[in-house]
């Protein structure tokens, strides 16, 4: 009898069921990494979180499959292969594990030229930026992976960094 058409729990496994220790796994990860990683000076700690969990293909069988998608937040000095064999450890060997998208972030030291030109371009409009760090991805690592400095500028603080402006006030500062 094919995983299709299992009915009867003795004649199957449920796929669904099974990922429970991986997500407790995963939520135990996620704690360790937010309270017992050294955080970085801007970004903080790194995060793990469950995204997207599907599975099954009807009522009346038990789920053949489960597919999980996670997003691990990396911070600066984590690389892409000690994040997969940190999840592979979690996951086991019987799991396929798939890194979908994979980005080296983009860290700018406050003295580099390019902070600093962006600094005193705002205060000479009166603008007093303020430095931090933006938890995400943007094209701009690409550019810096190329040897073209980059940087983020924006209005008013993380949440208008990374989110909609619509009902924020501008406001007179800037975000580097």
């Amino acid at each position: 009898m094919s995983p299709l058409t299992v009915h009867d729990p003795d004649l199957g496994s449920n796929a669904i069921a099974a990922i429970g220790e991986v997500l407790i796994g995963i939520a135990n990860l996620d704690q360790r990494l937010r309270f017992e990683t050294a955080p970085h000076q801007l970004l903080g700690n790194p995060s793990i979180h469950c995204s997207i969990i599907s599975g099954g293909q009807e009522l009346s069988s038990f789920p053949e499959r489960c597919n999980l998608s996670l997003e691990r937040r990396t911070i600066p000095a984590e690389t892409t292969e000690a994040v997969l064999a940190e999840i592979r450890e979690l996951v086991g060997e019987t799991v396929e594990l798939t890194a979908t998208f994979a980005r080296t972030p983009l860290e700018m030291p406050i003295g580099a030229p390019i902070v600093q030109v962006v600094c005193e371009t705002c205060g000479s409009h009166g603008l007093v930026p303020e430095l931090i760090g933006v938890g995400g991805w943007t094209d701009a690592a690409l550019f810096d992976a190329q040897g073209i400095p980059s940087i983020l500028i924006g209005p008013g603080g993380e949440r208008s960094a990374r989110g909609s402006r619509v009902g924020r006030p501008r406001g007179d500062d800037a975000v580097l």
